[in-house]
């Protein structure tokens, strides 16, 4: 649960610094592709080819 509070924390931070948020979209669909592929190698026992990438975000900087 602390991961999604942690998610929603930076959305709302993105938001007000006018920045992107690092949950992005393009991390989603390759998230989506590198799942499905795993899944579909595991049943077909062959190798999968990822074509999605994304930026990798910043490390979220400490508040207190």
């Amino acid at each position: 649960m602390k991961a999604l509070r942690i998610g929603l924390i930076d959305i709302v931070h993105a938001i007000e610094e006018g920045r992107p948020c690092r949950a992005s979209g393009a991390m989603a669909l390759h998230m989506l592709e590198v799942s499905e592929a795993i899944l579909i190698s595991a049943k077909e026992n062959r190798y999968v080819q990822v074509n999605t990438t994304f930026e990798r975000p910043e490390a979220m900087p400490q508040r207190d």
